[in-house]
This record gives structure tokens, C-alpha cells and sequence, in this order.
């Protein structure tokens, strides 16, 4: 159900609809915290930062793209 909601969002972004690539991606984030898989969850946290970008919600992408460095630097 995680890489089903980010391939959604990953279509709505491609198709230019940032606001349902928005909800697929925050979807996508929650599954992958449940599941616990944190390399599709950094590019999930990413892909949102990006939609949020797109729909000018700077200070919410900044915040999606800190969590996705700080939880890759927590990989390493």
C-alpha cells in the first residue's frame, strides 16, 4: 500500500497536480513508517517536500526535506 501511494503521487506530480501527489505522498509517508522502511521513506519525505514546494508551502517542504537528511544521516 506504501509504493502504491507513491506511485500515485508520483503520477499526480508528473501530470502536473501537485495538491493529490501532496495526499498520495503523506499517505505513502504514514505506510512506510508503519512498515518500517526507512530508504522509501527518505525518497517518499523528498517527493512531498517537492509537491509542497509546487504548491508554495515553503516552510512545510523545508521541514519534509529536514526530516528526509536527518532520517538518511541516521542510515549511514
Amino acid at each position: 500500500q506504501a509504493a502504491a501511494s507513491s506511485a500515485a503521487g508520483w503520477v499526480a506530480a508528473a501530470s502536473g497536480d501537485a495538491d493529490l501527489a501532496r495526499r498520495h505522498f503523506e499517505d505513502a509517508v504514514d505506510r512506510f513508517l508503519r512498515c518500517g522502511a526507512p530508504f522509501e521513506l527518505v525518497k517518499t519525505r523528498v517527493a512531498l517536500a517537492r509537491a509542497l514546494g509546487s504548491l508554495e508551502r515553503v516552510a512545510d517542504a523545508a521541514a519534509e526535506a529536514r526530516r528526509a537528511l536527518d532520517l538518511l544521516s541516521e542510515l549511514k
